[in-house]
């Protein structure tokens, strides 16, 4: 007879309890072995490959081709603007001819403006400022003492053409 057959029923189990576990822990010490051998195997790869020359190319053969076309045109009449208009009376809406007509670059200041831009209206009234750059403008028209206007900025855009009616109101004499 051996021992374990004189043992009671209870440490009998016991003992069945303490051998299945002991294959239990069997099995996962084997598992927890075989992943720290592929741990070690994968650290040894890694290692390898640092270990190993690694060749950067540093000048690339790739090309980028674009077409690209650029046209440079020095023909300024494309980009000057043009102011043209006709000369009004304020009061009875007649056409007024030999008005003088003065443009400024920017905002118009009596004491320290120079004008940009002179011209006349023509017997009909009409009148031209041409060849001029982008940019705000304020146009000042007047016919002796009395008959003047300003008109403030007018925006020319590269080779825009902006018509502009003026009407010329009376000014009081403020040297009486």
């Amino acid at each position: 007879m051996s021992s374990q057959e004189n043992l009671p029923e209870k440490v009998a189990t016991n003992n069945s309890i303490e051998k299945s576990d002991l294959v239990q822990r069997e099995y996962v010490t084997e598992k927890n072995n075989s992943q720290k051998a592929q741990d070690q195997s994968s650290i040894q790869k890694s290692m390898q490959d640092l270990d190993q020359d690694q060749h950067v190319e540093t000048n690339p053969s790739q090309f980028n081709f674009q077409n690209v076309q650029l046209t440079l045109d020095n023909d300024m009449s494309k980009f000057a603007g043009k102011i043209t208009g006709v000369v009004y009376s304020k009061n009875n809406r007649e056409i007024i001819p030999n008005a003088i007509i003065l443009l400024y670059f920017g905002s118009y200041d009596d004491s320290r403006s120079y004008a940009v831009c002179q011209t006349k209206s023509d017997d009909n009234g009409n009148f031209v400022l041409d060849g001029l750059p982008p940019g705000y403008y304020t146009l000042y028209a007047y016919l002796g003492r009395y008959l003047r206007e300003k008109i403030h900025n007018i925006k020319m855009l590269p080779g825009q053409n902006h018509h502009q009616s003026i009407l010329l109101k009376k000014v009081e004499d403020n040297f009486h």
